[in-house]
């Protein structure tokens, strides 16, 4: 069963200093560093809001360090104060693949947790937005056994 994290889990992509994502999904069962169940090992989908501090850290070397994990195949930078969305799919042959999004109709396609999600949801600041599970949808990488991914909770852009 795909697991959702709300909190903040250190992302083991750099042994020596762990890094932190602002929402992150795992597929499948999710493998942890150790018993204190903080760091995971495989997420799929990792999304980070960005604010004037941390941009560039979440481009750069933060993004690099995400890039060495297997099992990512999604992820997301938010702009907090405007409508775009950077959305890096993982390709064949160690390529992603940017697309960019700017405008409220837009629909976010995951595949990696099997949804989809509108830019309008995510701008609107009255609720959190929602994931909407498309039919006959499965993890990117779901493993024999476990259920296809249900929707991802999280922060909003106006939370942060």
């Amino acid at each position: 069963m795909k697991t959702a994290f709300d909190e903040i889990l250190s992302i083991l992509s750099n042994p020596v200093n762990p890094v932190h994502s602002d929402i992150v999904a795992a597929c499948g069962k999710p493998e942890f560093e150790d018993a204190q169940i903080d760091t995971l090992l495989n997420p799929v989908l990792i999304v980070e809001v960005l604010s004037d501090s941390t941009e560039g850290y979440d481009r750069g070397v933060k993004f690099l360090h995400y890039r060495t994990l297997s099992s990512l195949q999604d992820y997301l930078l938010v702009a907090k104060n405007e409508c775009r969305i950077e959305h890096y799919a993982r390709q064949v042959d160690h390529r992603w693949l940017l697309t960019e999004y700017q405008r409220p109709d837009e629909t976010l396609i995951l595949t990696s947790v099997g949804g989809e999600l509108s830019l309008q949801a995510i701008y609107e600041r009255d609720e959190s937005p929602r994931l909407t599970r498309r039919p006959n949808a499965l993890c990117a990488s779901a493993q024999p056994g476990y259920a296809p991914c249900h929707p991802a909770g999280g922060s909003t852009p106006s939370s942060h």
